[in-house]
C-alpha cells in the first residue's frame, strides 16, 4: 500500500535511533500531505535526538479514520499539537475522532467562532463545544510562533486585528514552515483579497513549497500573491472528479506562469516532501529498497 511505503522511510530512522542510540539520527523535516480526497491534512514530522509531531487539519469527517492510520504508519502514538487553519469540516472534520483515538498535547485554531456568531451549522457549534474548553486550546494569530525540534512554524495569517470579510476562508491560518533555508507556506483556505493582503502586509513570504490555498480555486491567490511565495512545488490537496471544479484552470495556469511544479493528491496520492536545512527537497514516493525511492530532488531547494 502506498500509505505503508512512502511512511516506512520515517520509520526506518526512528527504528535505527532506537537499536543504536548512540547515534543521532541526521536532524530532518519530512512533510506528509495526506490524501483525505476532500480536505486538507498535513503531517509535520521532526527526526532528530526528540521527534516531534504537528498535524495541520484533519480531513474531513469521513476520511478521519484514514488520517489516524497515516500518522501511525508514520509512527507516531500522540501529537504534539493539532493545528486546525479554520473550522470548516473539510479541514476539521476528522479532529472528532482522532483527538479521542490518540493523545493530542494542544489543539489551536484561529480563533473563528461561527456559533457564537449566529451560524446556525450544528457542526460549529460540535466543533466549538469539543476543542474550546481543553486546557492546551489556543487561539493563534499573526506573529505567533511554534517550535518543531529545529524547525520553527510562524503564524503569517490572520492579523491580530482580524479581516473583514464575508467568508471564513479569508481569515484562514496561514503558516511559514522554516527549517535552516527551507520554507514551506501552508494557505489553508486561503483566498482573495486576503492572499494579496498578506503578500503586501508581510515583507518576506518566498518560500520553495506551497501548499496552495482554497484547493487551487480560482480564488486562491493573486499573480502578485504567488510571484511573491515564489514557488518552486505546489501541492494542491483536491478530490477527484469533485463537485467544485478544483483546481481550477486558471489557478493551474497561473501556477505555469511563476515556473512551479504542481503535484496533487487526486492524481499523485499522499506526498511526501523531505526537506534538509540547506534548503535542498525530495519529493519521496516510494521505499529507496523497492526502486526509486525519490520522484524528483532540488538540491537547493530552488
Amino acid at each position: 500500500m502506498r500509505i505503508i511505503a512512502i511512511c516506512a522511510i520515517a520509520c526506518l530512522t526512528l527504528s535505527c535511533a532506537t537499536t543504536r542510540a548512540h547515534i543521532a539520527p541526521s536532524p530532518r523535516l519530512l512533510l506528509h500531505f495526506i490524501d483525505v480526497g476532500e480536505g486538507d491534512a498535513i503531517l509535520l514530522q521532526w527526526i532528530g535526538h526528540r521527534p516531534a509531531w504537528i498535524l495541520v487539519d484533519t480531513g474531513n469527517p469521513v476520511t478521519g479514520d484514514r488520517v489516524l492510520d497515516y500518522i501511525r504508519m508514520a509512527g507516531a502514538d500522540e501529537l504534539d499539537m493539532a493545528i486546525i487553519t479554520h473550522p470548516h469540516m473539510d479541514h476539521a472534520g476528522g479532529l472528532f475522532q482522532i483527538a479521542q483515538s490518540m493523545k493530542v498535547r494542544a489543539i489551536c485554531d484561529n480563533g473563528e467562532d461561527p456559533w457564537n456568531n449566529g451560524d446556525p451549522n450544528n457542526f460549529y457549534r460540535w466543533y466549538t463545544s469539543f476543542t474550546r474548553a481543553r486546557p492546551a486550546y489556543r487561539a493563534l494569530v499573526a506573529g505567533a510562533t511554534i517550535p518543531l525540534g529545529e524547525a520553527e512554524l510562524e503564524i503569517l495569517w490572520p492579523p491580530a486585528g482580524g479581516f473583514a470579510h464575508e467568508y471564513i476562508n479569508a481569515r484562514s491560518m496561514v503558516i511559514m514552515v522554516r527549517f535552516g533555508q527551507f520554507r514551506a507556506l501552508l494557505a489553508g483556505d486561503l483566498i482573495e483579497p486576503a492572499a494579496t493582503a498578506l503578500a503586501r502586509s508581510v515583507s518576506d513570504i518566498s518560500a520553495h513549497i506551497l501548499k496552495a490555498g482554497h484547493h487551487g480555486a480560482d480564488d486562491a491567490g493573486s499573480m502578485e500573491f504567488l510571484e511573491k511565495v515564489a514557488p518552486k512545488v505546489v501541492v494542491v490537496s483536491v478530490d477527484s472528479d469533485n463537485i467544485n471544479g478544483y483546481p481550477s484552470s486558471e489557478f493551474l495556469a497561473r501556477m505555469k506562469v511563476v515556473g512551479a511544479r504542481t503535484l496533487r493528491t487526486d492524481r499523485d496520492g499522499d506526498i511526501v516532501i523531505e526537506a534538509q536545512a540547506s534548503g535542498g527537497i525530495s519529493i519521496v514516493k516510494s521505499l529507496p529498497d523497492s526502486g526509486p525511492g525519490v520522484l524528483e530532488r532540488f538540491p537547493d531547494g530552488r
